[in-house]
């Protein structure tokens, strides 16, 4: 009788204490990952940079066919967080590679007789200059790029508040 009352509070124990299961509608503007375990600095930063890409997407692009995001600009993440980056921009287009892996390819680019990219077929590079980066404020530039004769260039001013970064247009280049 005792071995039996054990048994069942021990199932009604684990059933109670380790079955909730917490879920966020929405992973973009979650700090964790359920796949990959980034630091909440790292997790911050992958926000930023998702969300100033993707206002720069909106400022101009060269189509969604692809985006080809120049890892390289993605600073202070590790390797596993520029994968992130790139799987956070899929709202953006189905296709989303590094930019290194795609450069080279006639498909997706015109390359000129010297070997230089002129423009995207209907897709867009995405990069980013951080100019100054704090825990809660940063000052960042994106690239919006899709030909040599049309890109834009907006800088941001972005504030993290209430677990999220909210950004403020400072300045546009257009080329």
């Amino acid at each position: 009788m005792k071995q039996s009352m054990l048994i069942i509070i021990l199932i009604l124990t684990l059933l109670v204490s380790g079955c909730t299961k917490s879920t966020n509608n929405n992973p973009e503007n979650s700090l964790q990952n359920n796949s990959t375990e980034f630091s909440y600095d790292e997790m911050k930063r992958i926000h930023l940079y998702v969300k100033v890409m993707k206002a720069a997407f909106n400022e101009g692009n060269g189509g969604n066919d692809f985006i080809a995001v120049n890892k390289n600009t993605l600073v202070n993440l590790s390797e596993d967080g520029k994968q992130e980056v790139l799987k956070r921009l899929v709202t953006l287009s189905d296709n989303v590679y590094a930019f290194d892996d795609v450069k080279n390819d006639v498909n997706k680019f015109e390359i000129d007789e010297s070997g230089n990219l002129t423009h995207a077929k209907n897709g867009t590079v995405l990069s980013i200059n951080v100019h100054e980066y704090d825990n809660n404020c940063a000052k960042i530039t994106a690239t919006s790029w899709y030909s040599n004769n049309a890109a834009y260039f907006p800088t941001y001013k972005a504030t993290y508040r209430n677990e999220k970064w909210n950004l403020e247009l400072t300045d546009i280049a257009v080329s």
